[in-house]
This record gives structure tokens, sequence and C-alpha cells, in this order.
């Protein structure tokens, strides 16, 4: 029986298990607020070279997670005076090609991380989960 998933389930079941993904990045924070607008990101990360990632989870990626992710990388910058390396992060179930094409396509600086249903909660966890990295930076997990 499946049920209906919420973005901030998924969120929080791959943050519990960030470093079992991403062994060398480790959580800021999730639901980071901006100061000047009632905006939160998902979630945010840091790794080894110091770059900061800003996560946007989607069920199914749309358009309008394009278009959130830009304004929260716009802030981040912003807010580091433009002297972090921030990339973003469009982390789904499902993203459909027209998305994978429109990112890739348009330089946006944003990584395409698909979470399979065993990561989502979709589906009782699934030992050998696979791995691929594609460029721009593409995950599926």
């Amino acid at each position: 029986m499946e049920r209906n998933l919420k973005e901030n389930e998924i969120r929080d079941n791959f943050a519990s298990r960030l470093i079992e993904f991403r062994p060398d990045e480790k959580l800021i924070n999730c639901e980071q607020p901006y100061s000047e607008v009632a905006l939160r990101t998902d979630m945010q990360t840091i790794d080894k070279d110091n770059t900061i990632r800003i996560w946007e989870f989607k069920v199914i990626a749309d358009y309008s997670a394009i278009g959130q992710l830009i304004v929260y990388l716009h802030l981040k910058r912003k807010e580091t005076q433009f002297r972090s390396n921030v990339v973003g992060v469009l982390a789904a179930t499902e993203i459909p090609s027209n998305i994978r094409e429109a990112v890739i396509a348009s330089g946006l600086n944003i990584e395409l991380y698909t979470i399979n249903k065993s990561v989502s909660g979709r589906e009782q966890y699934l030992a050998h989960n696979e791995v691929s990295i594609f460029f721009p930076k593409e995950t599926l997990v």
C-alpha cells in the first residue's frame, strides 16, 4: 500500500541518512529562513571543499522547483557576499526529461538528484542503492 508522501518526509529521511549518500557533506540545517524574505530552503549542506549546497526536495520535480532554487541560490550568494561557492540541488523521486533538459541546457549550476523509492520512504529500504553521477552533476540514489 503506497501512501502519499510529503516533501518534508522525503527531506527528513534523506537528511537523516546524508552521510550514507553524501559522505563528503555535512548538514548545515533544514528549513533555513532568509531574514529579508519569507522563504525557507529545504536543506543546506557543506562539503569538504566548502561548497554550500541549497537543496529543494520535490516528490515530482517541476518548473517551479527550478525557479525556487534560482531565488534561494541568489539569496545565499548575497548572504555570503558572493564569496562562497553555492550550488543548487533539485532532489526528487521523479525528474521529468523536460526538467532535466532545461537545467542542463541553461547552465544553471543546479545538480539533479533522483531519490529512489526506498530512500524517499515509498518502499522499505533496499540495502544496495545505486548511485550514478552525470555532468552537470546528476545523482540517482
